[in-house]
């Protein structure tokens, strides 16, 4: 899809005049993540203002007992670094301390996937990677990969895995507000990554 096609689809959501097109374009961009994840030895999680992402982290954590990598230094509104609130949390639900790997500079998602495939390069012992965020948020995710593969090349296998980001679903994103605003928004910031050529597409 073309930058303009992206932004008039955005409008059409935000406005509400949503086609049965639109409902089949965005179910394919953003609800397309869906895998059989059996084996990795990583798992990263982006870090946001909800604890839907480390939530989702610390379920696959218990199935493999794999460390975490948890990317985000943006401060979230309690005034702490997004990083240390996903720590927290993994730490009062049975994650070891030293089973939690910290980025704690990036403030974007660009940023987020840099910064850790720098770490990654440093430790070297991890060949196969889950990466964790929100099902809306896992497009930009995987194309800015693609980029930041590009500047930190890396040999590891990956796959994505989607929390319930508790306003979007399949189903029924397009029939509340709150849902239609956090797809045209996302639909805004894919173009902006791709006007500042943060991913690739």
């Amino acid at each position: 899809m073309t930058e303009q096609s992206l932004f008039n689809l955005s409008n059409r959501i935000l406005e509400n005049v949503i086609s049965k097109e639109d409902v089949e374009i965005v179910q394919k961009l953003f609800f397309s993540f869906e895998e059989s994840i059996q084996d990795f030895d990583l798992i990263v999680v982006l870090a946001g203002e909800k604890l839907n992402r480390i939530k989702r982290a610390v379920e696959l954590y218990h199935k493999r007992k794999v460390p975490i990598l948890i990317s985000g230094g943006s401060l979230s509104r309690e005034g702490i670094r997004e990083w240390e609130k996903y720590f927290q949390y993994g730490k009062s639900h049975g994650v070891l301390e030293n089973n939690m790997i910290v980025e704690g500079e990036s403030q974007n998602t660009y940023e987020n996937l840099f910064y850790s495939l720098k770490i990654l390069s440093e430790k070297k012992k991890f060949q196969r990677i889950v990466f964790v965020s929100s099902s809306f948020h896992l497009l930009r995710v995987s194309l800015t990969l693609l980029k930041v593969l590009e500047e930190v090349p890396l040999s590891i296998a990956y796959s994505f895995d989607s929390s319930d980001s508790g306003n979007i679903s399949l189903d029924d994103w397009y029939l509340s507000r709150n849902g239609r605003e956090e797809v045209a928004t996302e639909l805004r910031k894919i173009i902006k990554y791709h006007l500042l050529s943060y991913l690739n597409w």
